[in-house]
């Protein structure tokens, strides 16, 4: 049998292991992990797993949300430019579209 061992720490020999295990009979440091038992220490604790911040899910789903948006809109010009014919005189051209330019881009989507 091979044991794993990582970078940062090493293994126990099965002495070790055993002798640890012997220990925590003894000592039964489990009766003493109950979690919080004040209010104050409950309201902190239910706290602990909150996503907050720039990796919050309704913060991702927005950002989501703006990049299909973008995507969308790029390939939306480029359909535009190119059924338009308009010269490429400079990276992004301004686009002054009547109604009936809008009406038939929309059906071409």
């Amino acid at each position: 049998m091979t044991i794993k061992t990582t970078p940062y720490r090493r293994p126990w020999s099965p002495q070790k292991r055993a002798r640890m295990a012997k220990l925590a009979k003894i000592h039964r440091p489990w009766r003493f992990s109950t979690g919080p038992r004040t209010q104050k220490g409950k309201a902190a604790s239910c706290q602990n797993a909150y996503k907050h911040g720039l990796r919050s899910a309704r913060y991702i789903a927005a950002y989501r949300a703006l990049i299909h948006h973008l995507r969308v809109q790029r390939a939306r010009h480029a359909l535009m430019t190119s059924a338009l014919n308009l010269p490429k005189t400079h990276k992004n051209p301004p686009i002054t579209l009547g109604f009936d330019e809008i009406a038939l881009y929309n059906r071409r989507l």
